[in-house]
């Protein structure tokens, strides 16, 4: 069992299997690490700790493969978050990934540490939070026998990809080698396959209130 999320080792494991679907459109998992690696090519990771702003598409996902192939920790907000950040990270190294001006920081161990996230706070204050991979990985196997999944080849969920629910749909899929079909609103989603979808009540009834 790895300390820290590996998805060299996935690639490797599920390299001709479909990855993803973002919008019509397949990507398996070499197509995927290949567009990891142009992330990589194209950024400069000068601080341990990496912003970027959540989407349910191709493009964040491999940004956010990316920061962890870099050897970095992402911290995954929404756009409407971004003002607060300077205030917020004032404790660590952090650069948005776009970020080609901010000077070299020293590194950190990740300690299995997998990312961090924001809450929307309208339950309270706005706050991060933070997800170590150890503890993910050994529920994914419990997930796998609680749901059945081995009768399901993809994976998608309502929740945004800022959300803990998002992230962990996302990286379940990828672990157990399914399809992450990637989910908006204005998306028609058309599913090729038995797909488990992992959504909240509220998401259910909202549409019945509007």
């Amino acid at each position: 069992m790895t300390r820290d999320f590996d998805f060299t080792k996935l690639v490797q494991k599920y390299q001709n299997k479909t990855a993803i679907v973002d919008n019509g459109r397949a990507y398996n998992y070499g197509e995927l690490a290949d567009k990891v690696a142009a992330v990589c090519k194209a950024h400069q990771f000068n601080a341990p700790y990496v912003v970027l702003i959540a989407q349910s598409n191709i493009t964040f996902i491999s940004q956010f493969l990316a920061i962890h192939k870099a050897g970095c920790v992402p911290v995954v907000v929404n756009q409407r978050e971004a003002p607060q950040l300077a205030a917020l990270l004032s404790a660590i190294d952090w650069q948005w990934l776009d970020d080609c001006a901010v000077s070299k920081k020293k590194p950190i161990t990740r300690s299995n540490l997998l990312f961090l996230g924001m809450t929307s706070g309208t339950t309270g204050t706005p706050k991060f939070y933070q997800r170590d991979w150890l503890s993910w990985q050994l529920g994914f196997k419990q997930c796998e026998k609680a749901f059945e999944m081995t009768d399901y080849a993809g994976v998608m969920t309502t929740s945004p990809m800022a959300t803990s629910l998002g992230l962990h749909s996302l990286l379940l899929s990828l672990y157990l080698g399914k399809t992450f079909y990637c989910y908006t609103r204005q998306q028609q989603q058309q599913l090729a396959s038995a797909t488990l979808v992992y959504t909240v009540p509220i998401f259910m009834t909202a549409k019945y209130r509007g």
